[in-house]
């Protein structure tokens, strides 16, 4: 599982050498009962961790519950950057910035706003990074997180907090919207097996646009589109070239008058792009790893199917990332992220910088839930790891009654045969949790 854990870019593998056994033959049934009770148990666990924080932060703030700014920066504080939910080092958010940011709605009385954005879709186009379109128990436990940390927040301020995840899919790059239906009604369905009043989900396009306002908002949408062109066009040369390094210039050029950081370098977006995009071809797992194996030989490689499919998907990522910077530079240009993340707490799955919180999903894992297949050690700690090294890996797929994608996977001497069928053990249904750090 460390090992799994560990991979969080598919460039950094040798995807010549790794074999894509998916062991099939191996899979392994999750019953709808086995179902319920597992995501009940693992619900059960994260209510009791978030009890276990909130008494911590208790001691800290000397007070059973916060009534004043300070009471409630100095108990929110702890929380925040406890191990369980921190992304980067913990100096980074300090009770002076919680407190500025929570004091306009202590003073009302009012519970505090949380924004975060996540859950856009599976990533599963290459069939290397996710097994299907599909949320599955990673997703299921990245919930569970934001849950965890409304409930110990909760316990410590009465009015309680708004916790509102912004789904970005579609939003940095085009997205099919019937695919993107799909997933969030998954997620959904998921989302009522823990159901909270106090948080909501929203399309982040959406919130954007009612954040600005008609005017404001079309003139937004205007310059995504226009940076969006600008950028393919002032990169031309060197995407005939396959130059990424070579339009760094024209983009700093066109987003220069930005403020800094706000547009991503090309080159290292357009590398990490290349691994998510569809690879042009059959649509199967060994093909994928095939054509990535070196996207940017089309001279050794004796087929001219593989030349061309790499040709193509150097082209599809290099419109992604177009369109990606576009978008990020229409961002700034009409702040629309002061617009949808500047009152009250902003966590960010990213490091942490001026008004963002880091947070952390699933813990040691370092992939997001929705760029990889959620997995389980023999201790029963919840990850996410790219399926093809799940498919390499000793660990079995695990698929609901009726389901072609594995909802997770695990260790197979945690598996008890039934019948003719092999099924998840309970022991292992009863030790599953997420990770504490």
């Amino acid at each position: 599982m460390h090992t799994l854990n560990s991979a969080r870019s598919l460039a950094a593998l040798d995807l010549a050498a790794v074999k894509t056994d998916t062991r099939l033959g191996h899979a392994v049934t999750l019953t709808d009962q086995q179902h319920t009770r597992l995501l009940l148990a693992l619900r059960d666990r994260s209510a009791a961790a978030a009890d276990q924080v909130a008494q911590f932060a208790v001691t800290q703030m000397g007070t059973p519950t916060a009534t004043t700014v300070d009471e409630v920066a100095t108990g929110f504080h702890p929380v925040l950057t406890h191990n369980r939910y921190r992304q980067g080092p913990r100096r980074y958010t300090t009770v002076a910035e919680v407190a500025d940011k929570v004091r306009p709605f202590v003073q009302d009385g009012s519970p505090v706003p949380i924004t975060i954005q996540g859950f856009p879709f599976k990533q599963h186009d290459n069939l290397l990074k996710a097994s299907g379109p599909l949320p599955d128990l990673a997703e299921f436990g990245a919930m569970l997180r934001l849950w965890e940390l409304v409930q110990a927040l909760r316990q410590l301020y009465p009015p309680g907090v708004w916790l509102t995840v912004m789904r970005d899919g579609g939003y940095y790059r085009p997205r099919p919207s019937e695919e993107l239906a799909v997933y969030r009604a998954a997620v959904d369905t998921l989302w009522a097996q823990i159901g909270d009043p106090d948080m909501g989900w929203v399309s982040k396009l959406e919130a954007a646009r009612s954040s600005l306002g008609p005017q404001r908002a079309a003139r937004w949408r205007h310059d995504v589109e226009r940076y969006r062109a600008a950028i393919v066009e002032a990169t031309s040369a060197a995407a005939d070239t396959c130059d990424p390094h070579g339009a760094e210039l024209p983009v700093r050029a066109l987003t220069g008058d930005l403020p800094d950081g706000s547009v991503p370098s090309f080159p290292s977006l357009f590398a990490s792009l290349l691994y998510s995009v569809a690879v042009p071809g059959p649509g199967d797992a060994e093909w994928s790893r095939l054509v990535l194996a070196d996207p940017f030989s089309r001279t050794d490689e004796p087929s001219a199917a593989v030349r061309a499919a790499r040709q193509e998907l150097i082209r599809r990522a290099w419109l992604a990332t177009a369109s990606y910077l576009g978008t990020c530079a229409a961002d700034a240009r009409h702040n629309v992220n002061e617009a949808l993340f500047g009152d009250g707490l902003h966590l960010s799955t990213s490091l942490p910088g001026p008004g963002k919180i880091g947070f952390s999903y699933l813990g040691g894992s370092l992939l997001y839930p929705w760029h990889g297949s959620a997995c389980v050690d023999a201790s029963g700690r919840l990850g996410v790891a790219f399926s093809l090294l799940l498919g390499a890996s000793n660990l079995v797929p695990v698929h609901r009654d009726g389901s072609p994608q594995p909802f997770l996977w695990i260790p197979p001497e945690c598996t008890v045969r039934h019948g003719g069928d092999r099924r998840v053990g309970t022991d292992l249904i009863d030790r599953i949790r997420l990770r504490s750090r």
